[in-house]
């Protein structure tokens, strides 16, 4: 860090050097030449050392003058040697950009931009960091620790020399949505007038998460992949850095993790969310799509807050009472609670009532062999710094700045063979139907339909005590088709869409409407055709093909939590 900070400011060190020296050097000289001064003079001679009167000669004047003498054109050349390398530093940059391929470009002026190109240099992948600004702002220079284009302005002449011709992704991400939605909503135009033929995905990242919803509502998506003609190679994701963060947290920190459920019989793994905030309105919802399991009962939610005026029109708007049971409590009843809960998850992000919240589980006796997770979106938190059994901190700040947790390719691909063998399950394809056309045709709102049945994989596996392994570890290879627990896990699959269908808006109806998101098929598992229940138990059906997809087997679990 020092070397980098003496590498950037070595001209201006020189200047500052070469001032000290002057200014007693030439009262020196004065005093000792018996010559009259002021302030002016003092400055006006200093001021000729840099572009007039500078010289190495020495002459018969004091040592710190001469000093002054040496380092003023000294400065000043490695001002103009400095100049010339920026300049094809830069050039550098441009060609070897020009050399990438598959790469990513990270866009915007939000502050994770750089963590999240840091990240994906620490993670040895291809990127550009374009950064906007008029070149003497430290953010907007170009940086020797990254591979930063800095512009004057987002233009796509700057997309350009970023290498989106040649990308992967493009990751757009401003401090206001509403600019990261406007360039997003013009890239169509650019790339058609582009003749662009490779597949490329922008994710617009925004800080609210009400804008990825209503993005998706609107199918403005949709909108802007297509533009005014179809461009199957071209797809937008609208998600939100806080959503992001908190899915993966679900998925490695589920409810029957620390409660399994694996039979018809088993009680319901009930769970704490302490704090009244975004992360836990995030939360809640992957709680809502994800907690799906054989005993087809609800999940109980016990929410602790102080202020909860807005929870109600939370809850309404992502009809939540119809996945999950809620009941609210206040904080001052944390301790008294008589709830025997495997996992308490804890969002509040004020150290003081977290260390209060803290104290009172630890008095609490149902809550004493409990699993603390707390989800902050600091990375100073209080909570960091407890070191104990059952105690779990995860810096939200980090994960959402990480592409895994953007962008899970690993997922995708998943959800891209969920959805060709749902297609190949179709008696006939429509493609005048939505969701019967190829994952490259199908907007981003049916594709996240499957990333979500991709992400509630090893909830089924957990359910029928199985392990997904690579295909070379030990282990035999288990047929869960035959499992006595099939017709149960379908039911529950049944019950997961229709969760994932309720809280992304839709609702029941006895006639299809997309525009409207009314489905006829949002019912209970009983009341489907077979027809549509055979959907439901091909799902299940398929995981061994999913698992074959990703080079893994499933065999049995040998240690059960």
């Amino acid at each position: 860090m020092i070397a980098s900070f003496l590498r950037k400011n070595f001209p201006l060190i020189l200047v500052l050097m070469a001032i000290l020296a002057a200014v007693p050097g030439y009262i020196m000289y004065y005093r000792d030449n018996n010559i009259v001064f002021d302030i002016t003079d003092l400055a006006y001679d200093v001021f000729q050392l840099f572009p007039i009167n500078s010289s190495f000669e020495p002459t018969r004047v004091n040592l710190l003058l001469n000093v002054a003498r040496s380092l003023a054109p000294l400065s000043l050349a490695t001002v103009l040697i400095q100049g010339f390398v920026s300049l094809f530093s830069l050039r550098f940059r441009e060609r070897e950009i020009r050399k990438f391929r598959n790469h990513i470009i990270v866009a915007g002026d939000s502050e994770n931009n750089r963590k999240l190109a840091l990240n994906l240099k620490s993670e040895k992948k291809q990127y550009v960091l374009l950064l906007s600004g008029n070149g003497n702002e430290p953010n907007s220079r170009p940086d020797d620790d990254l591979l930063t284009l800095s512009v004057q302005q987002y233009d796509f002449h700057a997309l350009k020399k970023a290498g989106l011709a040649k990308a992967r992704y493009l990751i757009v991400s401003f401090r206001k949505d509403a600019d990261s939605m406007m360039l997003a909503a013009n890239l169509p135009e650019y790339l058609r007038s582009e003749d662009s033929h490779h597949s490329l995905e922008i994710v617009v990242l925004f800080n609210t998460p009400g804008w990825a919803d209503y993005s998706c509502d609107l199918g403005i998506s949709g909108q802007s992949s297509s533009g005014f003609r179809p461009n199957p190679r071209l797809k937008f994701r609208f998600l939100n850095h806080t959503d992001a963060a908190v899915r993966k947290v679900m998925l490695q920190h589920a409810p029957d993790i620390y409660f399994p459920v694996d039979s018809t019989e088993c009680n319901h793994p009930g769970v704490s969310v302490i704090g009244w905030n975004l992360v836990s309105e995030r939360l809640l919802l992957n709680l809502a799509r994800n907690s799906h399991y054989l005993n087809h009962k609800k999940l109980q939610v016990h929410l602790f807050a102080d202020d909860l005026a807005t929870f109600a029109e939370f809850s309404s708007r992502y009809q939540l009472d119809e996945v999950i049971g809620i009941s609210q409590h206040a904080y001052s009843g944390l301790a008294a609670t008589e709830h025997r809960l495997p996992v308490v998850y804890i969002t509040e992000q004020s150290d003081e009532k977290l260390l209060m919240i803290l104290a009172e589980i630890r008095r609490c006796e149902a809550l004493s062999g409990a699993t603390r997770i707390v989800l902050s979106d600091r990375s100073d938190s209080i909570a960091r710094l407890i070191r104990e059994p059952g105690h779990l901190f995860v810096d939200l700040s980090e994960e959402s700045t990480l592409f895994s947790s953007l962008v899970d390719e690993s997922i995708d691909r998943l959800a891209q063979v969920i959805h060709q063998e749902y297609l190949n399950s179709l008696p006939t394809v429509n493609h005048e139907t939505p969701t019967h056309r190829s994952w490259e045709e199908l907007p981003d709102e049916i594709r996240n339909r499957s990333r979500a049945q991709a992400d509630h994989l090893w909830v089924k596996l957990r359910s029928l005590n199985a392990d997904l392994v690579p295909l070379h570890e030990p282990g035999e290879t288990i047929d869960i088709t035959t499992d006595p627990r099939f017709e149960a896990l379908s039911k529950a699959e049944h019950h997961r869409w229709n969760a994932y269908m309720l809280t992304t808006g839709w609702k029941a109806g006895e006639k299809r409407d997309d525009k409207r998101k009314i489905h006829t098929d949002i019912i209970r598992y009983e009341d489907l055709s077979e027809v549509k229940k055979g959907y439901d138990r091909n799902t299940i059906r398929n995981i061994p093909a999913l698992a074959r997809a990703m080079n893994c087997k499933i065999i049995r679990k040998t240690n059960i939590l």
